[in-house]
């Protein structure tokens, strides 16, 4: 038998915190793929914010306690405080533009629970101007349905130099194309109005994580953005989302249904497949429900199965595709 010395046992009861540390350690610092962000340059009264996005990958449930920041120029919250497998969250800090100026910097401490007690530390930045001002302080489209569309606008105002101008602005959304005018000038004061329009094409979801940027002809601050907030609701959901077939024997045919939801009632104007081996049976009939049947043919040929699923409705020309996958064996 062998013997356990009591130094050993010693060594063996140290060492334990010194795992969980570092356990806790490695999920916190590999949560976040990003742990900094600057803001940069941005304008007085503007509504700036910033969300710290993760996804929980683990078979855990990921619960936050409480997040606490070093600098009241930094107002940090909880997205969703418990996280199951698969979902999402983030920590949102906004910057606060109206109360503070020039260079600021923040560390956010965010604490949790569950799987771990642990901490970990998110870093913002950026330089608040006191000569730029925009009013109201974001693009904000607030809540549309898919495929309405709509249009912002706001109004800059700079107070300095009378040569001061606006010399491009760019949208970061593909979806959203903006229009820069200027309104006056005189008196070292010059001003522009905004106006932002949504494409009705847009795809559903939040705009917050897209910004509007606007370059000037000022050498020492040159550029400046407009942060965009907003949601574009989904018009019309479809269950299941995709459709896996898994394996398929040669020559067979198998059946599915797709269930389509609409927010109003909706008809549906054609369902497009890519492949002939995918047919769709539709009603024309304008309601808030359809169940459409599709049949799905393996064909003669052994090996993966690909197709897509287009459907197109009345509803502002929003379109839906799904995917069809499987293997066809002999």
């Amino acid at each position: 038998m062998k013997k356990v010395t009591v130094s050993t046992l010693v060594l063996a009861v140290c060492l334990i915190p010194s795992l969980v540390s570092a356990q806790n350690y490695a999920f916190t610092h590999n949560l976040f793929e990003k742990k900094s962000h600057d803001f940069g340059t941005v304008a007085r009264a503007a509504q700036i914010d910033y969300v710290f996005e993760f996804k929980n990958n683990t078979k855990n449930t990921i619960e936050m306690s409480a997040v606490r920041t070093s600098c009241n120029c930094t107002t940090p919250s909880i997205e969703k405080k418990v996280v199951r497998p698969g979902e999402t969250s983030g920590i949102r800090c906004k910057f606060n533009t109206r109360s503070f100026l020039g260079a600021r910097r923040a560390t956010v401490t965010v604490s949790f629970v569950k799987p771990y007690f642990s901490e970990v530390q998110l870093e913002v930045k950026g330089y608040v101007r006191r000569d730029i001002v925009i009013h109201p302080p974001a693009i904000d489209f607030k809540t549309l349905k898919e495929g309405v569309g709509g249009s912002q606008k706001v109004s800059i105002e700079y107070a300095g130099t009378g040569s001061w101008k606006v010399e491009s602005v760019e949208s970061s959304s593909p979806d959203i194309e903006v229009a820069l005018k200027e309104t006056h000038r005189g008196n070292s004061l010059v001003g522009y109005e905004l106006v932002a329009n949504l494409k009705p094409g847009a795809k559903p979801g939040y705009l917050n994580n897209f910004q509007i940027l606007l370059k000037t002809n000022d050498n020492r601050l040159n550029e400046f953005p407009v942060s965009i907030l907003g949601k574009v609701e989904e018009a019309i959901s479809i269950s299941p989302k995709m459709v896996d077939m898994s394996i398929m024997k040669m020559g067979e045919t198998t059946s599915k249904k797709l269930i389509i939801k609409g927010s109003d009632a909706f008809q549906i104007v054609s369902v497009n497949a890519s492949d002939d081996r995918v047919e769709a049976k539709f009603s024309d009939a304008k309601k808030k429900l359809h169940i459409v049947p599709i049949s799905i043919k393996s064909g003669d040929q052994v090996g993966p199965f690909k197709a897509t699923l287009e459907i197109v409705t009345d509803m502002g020309g929003v379109t839906k595709t799904i995917a069809i996958s499987g293997d066809v064996v002999k």
